[in-house]
């Protein structure tokens, strides 16, 4: 997690501007002139996303029927991976998301946004589909001196249950049910502005000479030797904290806009989506009166980690199907042989 303090680094930056010019800064802390300017980020994302669940575990099982009547059996449901969320809040922004298992996988997001320490902050929201959006909180008052985190632990682990279905008269049901996890990273990054909004007289970081100056960021007081008691100002407008100079380096992911006098800060957003379905069940129906394929038919119903179903899907008789059906016959098949 990158944190930028903006005036901890326009005190450092003040600092060595004032030193660089034979100097003695305040002993207070630099201030803001007035309460900086930042900008809504503005958000890149990738042209397109392929998000494709893999599978974290199977089971299987079969049930015959010899009677003359339908039959219901149950499939129980034992999802093979505890997980638990945690999201943390550092000073508005959701920070991080991840969640940990048995398994070592990475669900959910992990956002590396930077806490920017100035009035304001972002709140990211990932939803299922790759669907980024961003909430800009403009009226937040934060704590320049401390950090404040908030974390929040919940259990995303899908509950124990059982799916029935009816199995028709002499006829032999064959299940397999796969449990599906992770999917891959999809990045996302942003761009965001930080100007100054104060205006005044003082010391030109860049050039030592004292001028009117617009976009101040940040100013601090200091001294020159053999002028006791004469106070000078130093300013520093936003763009000027990317510039590395002696005894003052920026922070990491910046660039100035100097014809904004604006300070560009980077962020990424790198996102581990999740699917919205956690299981599959795939049942094949074979009629014991033969032995030809002819009477063999596939289902597959899909759920969400509720159990609710989103699909069910009849595959019908494998001398019909299509290749999505084949694929699934001949897994179904190995596994079950």
């Amino acid at each position: 997690m990158t944190i930028i303090n903006i005036l901890d680094y326009a005190d450092s930056y003040l600092r060595a501007a004032i030193k660089k010019y034979g100097g003695y800064p305040s002993s207070s802390k630099a201030r803001f002139l007035s309460t900086p300017k930042i900008s809504e980020p503005e958000w890149y994302y990738p042209a397109k996303e392929s998000v494709n669940a893999y599978e974290i575990g199977k089971q299987s099982g079969s049930y015959p029927n010899h009677s003359s009547t339908s039959q219901n059996f149950n499939v129980p449901i034992r999802y093979p991976v505890s997980t638990t969320s945690s999201t943390k809040t550092i000073n508005g922004f959701k920070t991080d998301k991840s969640i940990s298992k048995n398994l070592n996988l990475n669900l959910g997001i992990n956002a590396k946004i930077p806490n920017i320490n100035i009035p304001g902050g972002f709140e990211i929201e990932v939803k299922p589909g790759a669907e980024v959006s961003r909430n800009v909180k403009t009226n937040q008052t934060v704590d320049f001196s401390s950090t404040s985190e908030k974390t929040q632990n919940t259990n995303d682990t899908p509950s124990d249950t059982t799916q029935s279905f009816s199995c028709p008269p002499n006829t032999k049901a064959t299940y397999i049910v796969i449990y599906f996890g992770g999917e891959p990273k999809v990045e996302v990054t942003a761009v965001t502005d930080i100007i100054g909004n104060g205006s005044g007289i003082g010391t030109d970081p860049t050039t030592g000479q004292e001028k009117s100056q617009r976009n101040v960021l940040a100013t601090l007081d200091y001294s020159k030797e053999g002028q006791a008691g004469k106070k000078y100002t130093m300013m520093v407008t936003a763009d000027q904290l990317a510039t590395k100079i002696p005894g003052y380096n920026p922070p990491p992911r910046v660039e100035q806009d100097r014809s904004h006098n604006a300070l560009t800060i980077h962020s990424d957003l790198i996102v581990n989506l999740k699917e919205d379905f956690a299981y599959e069940i795939i049942v094949k129906f074979e009629n014991l009166s033969y032995s030809t394929l002819f009477n063999e038919d596939l289902f597959i119903y899909r759920f969400d980690k509720n159990h609710n179903l989103l699909i069910e899907k009849t595959v019908g008789s494998l001398f019909e199907t299509n290749l999505h059906a084949d694929i699934f016959y001949e897994h179904i098949e190995s596994e079950l042989e």
